[in-house]
């Protein structure tokens, strides 16, 4: 019971458990239509018109969807969803597959926006790595025409380091399928790279001074088959070389 000082009239406030209906954002809208790139049928959440531009693209002809977006974002908007809406049965992503130096198929290449800007996607492989048996560098970008008119490479992404064993931290299909902003890869050989070993010790010795047991020891080593006889060689993890003893019989 409440006990107070003084008489009078006094007022206790008792908290009724309703609380207060907060008001709904009018700043966040929802816009569905044809853009440049972006994937199909799915909300994507942007903050900004710049936003847009990079994720769908301002420069289309085909749709007011662009112009809708900044008028939006200019008059005070926050936040907006984009679907990005097409044809399913008529538009497709663009692929193509790379070929090892057996020339038998090794990735399928996928862009992750279907349409006819995947036409515009360049993959580029180089083996500048410290180990370019095993590794490789892969280089993706778009073309993409300047103001003035003349075509330059946009987004341009660089992996490095990659790997086509499924064992291997730098496994090509989950470093690009995970950064990369243009295109998806499968693995059309999924099999894991056989392991390899090392040996160490004297190869050939009690060498005679003129050659003909250094011969004997090594094709009985490693035969004298012109294939068997040239190989890589890295010492103290310089770049490899390659070591040519196909003159050896």
């Amino acid at each position: 019971m409440l006990t107070e000082p003084y008489p009078g009239v006094h007022v206790r406030e008792i908290p009724s458990g309703v609380r207060t209906i907060m008001g709904v954002s009018t700043s966040t809208a929802c816009f569905i239509g044809r853009t440049k790139k972006g994937q199909l049928n799915k909300p994507t959440l942007i903050t900004s018109f710049e936003d847009f531009d990079r994720k769908f693209s301002s420069k289309t002809v085909a749709s007011d969807l662009a112009r809708s977006v900044k008028l939006f974002f200019a008059n005070g908007g926050n936040r907006a969803y984009i679907v990005r809406i097409a044809d399913s049965s008529t538009v497709q992503a663009a692929t193509s597959t790379l070929h090892n130096e057996g020339n038998a198929p090794s990735l399928a290449i996928e862009a992750k926006s279907p349409g006819i800007i995947g036409d515009t996607f360049r993959v580029a492989v180089d083996y500048n790595t410290a180990l370019p048996e095993t590794t490789f560098n892969m280089t993706v970008f778009r073309w993409d025409t300047n103001s003035s008119g003349a075509m330059e490479q946009a987004q341009l992404e660089s992996h490095i380091n990659l790997s086509m064993d499924p064992a291997n931290s730098r496994y090509v299909k989950n470093i690009v399928n995970r950064d990369s902003q243009l295109i998806t890869v499968n693995d059309l050989n999924v099999s894991a790279l056989p392991g390899g070993y090392s040996q160490s010790g004297f190869a050939v010795s009690n060498d005679d001074g003129t050659g003909s047991l250094f011969r004997d020891q090594w094709m009985a080593l490693i035969g004298s088959a012109v294939s068997t006889n040239r190989f890589m060689i890295s010492v103290d993890g310089l770049a490899p070389r390659e070591v040519d003893l196909s003159s050896i019989d």
